[in-house]
């Protein structure tokens, strides 16, 4: 029980102004080598060794225009330097520099950890709340956006759970599983997908989709991208020296995603898949759906990844064939029911969306060898139209609403 109070009225400063001078120290965990934990009050020797921090360095890139500024520049937070504290700091940019400073790494190796830097920075910044289940901080950025918090826990970066190494042993891991499944070369490409030289014979694009109108990812990119520009410019000059990142010409509407899937389409060998990933947000899976589908692909697989609450969309989808067969609507609902029916009867997933959006792409597959699905009219159905019968009949089998 600490005599100074979590919340005191210097603390309904702006936070700027709290890191600047350093915020009060509330309490201090320590890890104890039985593997338990006890809090106790900081003393006199924790706050000198707070205060004595002298920052050569600091990410001053401004917060660009859009929900983050709106959200914390009231509250004084104005670059992005105003998320970290100065140890924070004098952390994050000793790492970049022992990385640069070893001789013998590789540029992909450097790349690689400074992708386990972003995760680091993820979690050591004044927005990491304190997990109190998992005795641990929370990641700054939560249900993709970042979020005020009015106390906060600074992690010891060697700390084993949530520190440096586990970062490094995250990314590791991923590029492991990666490289264990790969049969052939991986080439990673940034740039205008509608100018691009891609390749057209036996490739597999792989690539997340914005969403149009939420903003994600671009108002969470900086606040990663100015740390790792300090490192990656380094190594790759010319391609790193803005101080944010490049907004111009991104995709900001629906019309402007379907000519980019098109673009994708036209060089697409069918016999190869794409594979599509997109933040899940309640009410927009059905919009992100229906562009692909107007773009001219068929969707082969859908599912839900990942834990609340951030979860992903992830699409394997094929360019659809010129000069294939038309269904009618009722045809094509049954489709469905014939790929729901050779699903396991499993009792339902960890939430109806767990089990939906599978069953969706279940059903959304029966358009595989389809050109287009027909009104009684005789009329084309719109890719709307065509989203939700598969959704309706997926909810009815599962009776779900």
């Amino acid at each position: 029980r600490s005599e100074t109070p979590l919340l005191t009225p210097a603390s309904m400063l702006p936070l700027s102004v709290l890191t600047a001078a350093y915020p009060s120290l509330s309490h201090i965990l320590e890890d104890l080598p039985d593997g338990t934990h006890r809090f106790r009050v900081p003393d006199e020797d924790d706050v000198r060794r707070v205060r004595r921090v002298k920052v050569a360095f600091r990410p001053s890139t401004p917060i660009g225009a859009g929900k983050v500024r709106e959200r914390f520049a009231p509250y004084g937070m104005v670059e992005w330097a105003d998320f970290f504290l100065p140890r924070q700091i004098v952390v994050l940019e000793t790492i970049i520099d022992s990385i640069l400073d070893t001789v013998g790494l590789s540029n992909e190796i450097v790349a690689a950890l400074m992708i386990a830097l972003g995760k680091l920075a993820n979690r050591s910044s004044v927005l990491c709340s304190w997990n109190s289940a998992r005795v641990c901080q929370n990641q700054s950025i939560t249900h993709d956006a970042l979020k005020m918090a009015w106390s906060f826990f600074e992690m010891n970066p060697l700390r084993e759970s949530g520190g440096w190494m586990q970062c490094v042993g995250e990314v590791a891991a991923t590029l492991k599983e990666l490289c264990g499944q790969a049969r052939s070369k991986v080439k990673f490409r940034l740039g205008d997908v509608m100018e691009q030289d891609l390749p057209k014979a036996k490739s597999i694009f792989v690539t997340e989709l914005p969403v149009p109108g939420t903003g994600y990812p671009d108002d969470v990119n900086d606040f990663f991208y100015v740390w790792m520009r300090e490192g990656l410019r380094r190594l790759w000059q010319g391609e790193f020296e803005t101080l944010a990142t490049p907004k111009a010409g991104r995709i900001e509407t629906h019309e402007q995603l379907v000519l980019a899937l098109r673009r994708l389409k036209s060089e697409q060998d069918r016999k190869f898949p794409a594979v599509f990933s997109f933040r899940y947000l309640p009410g927009r899976t059905r919009d992100m759906l229906v562009d692909i589908l107007k773009a001219g692909w068929t969707v082969s697989a859908l599912w839900l990844v990942g834990d609340d609450p951030v979860k992903d969309v992830v699409v394997v989808a094929r360019a659809l064939p010129h000069g294939t067969e038309t269904i009618s609507r009722q045809e094509f609902r049954e489709l469905v029911r014939a790929e729901l029916a050779a699903l396991p009867g499993d009792a339902l997933a960890d939430s109806p969306e767990s089990t939906v959006l599978p069953a969706l792409g279940r059903g959304l597959r029966a358009l595989g060898g389809v050109k287009s699905v027909l009104r009684a009219d005789g009329t084309v159905c719109p890719a709307e139209l065509v989203c939700e019968d598969a959704m309706e009949v997926a909810a009815n089998h599962y009776h779900l609403t």
